[in-house]
């Protein structure tokens, strides 16, 4: 795990992962309404209070009007985070990097600075996750293309 300001226009500070952690997104709202769209997996390479940054085959629009749901499992327990894509940037030939920011109110934010704390302590100390599902693949977009198909 490394720790470090990732350009310092964040409100809040990010793990970044030296693994990223496997994740699914589903699309659940356009423009307020409710979508009923399948899921698919992704790549969590940094997180914290404020947002993520992910990795997908898929290319999706910069909009605060596309709401996305991760789902992913954390220090044991699974979670699941709200937000809109705020950058974009292309990887390689079908990988697209994405930054979140979340769409969340105080309270929620309060109890994600707490577990990103925890899981910063947990890293620092252990050196490794417990109870995450962290990716064993050396890089995103090999994770991605080795779970394709894996998604609901």
């Amino acid at each position: 795990m490394e720790m470090r300001a990732l350009n310092d226009k964040r409100e809040y500070f990010r793990i970044r992962l030296n693994h990223p952690l496997c994740a699914t997104m589903t699309i659940v709202l356009v423009d307020g309404q409710p979508m009923k769209t399948g899921s698919t997996n992704v790549c969590i390479k940094d997180i914290g209070p404020g947002g993520l940054r992910f990795m997908s085959h898929l290319k999706l629009p910069e909009s605060k009007k596309v709401i996305l749901e991760f789902d992913a499992r954390i220090c044991g327990q699974d979670y699941q985070f709200w937000g809109s894509v705020i950058r974009t940037h292309k990887k390689e030939a079908g990988v697209w990097e994405y930054g979140v920011e979340f769409y969340i109110d105080e309270a929620t934010r309060s109890k994600y600075v707490y577990l990103f704390n925890q899981l910063a302590i947990k890293l620092y100390k252990y050196k490794q996750w417990h109870s995450c599902s962290i990716c064993t693949k050396d890089e995103p977009a090999v994770c991605l293309r080795s779970r394709d198909g894996e998604g609901k």
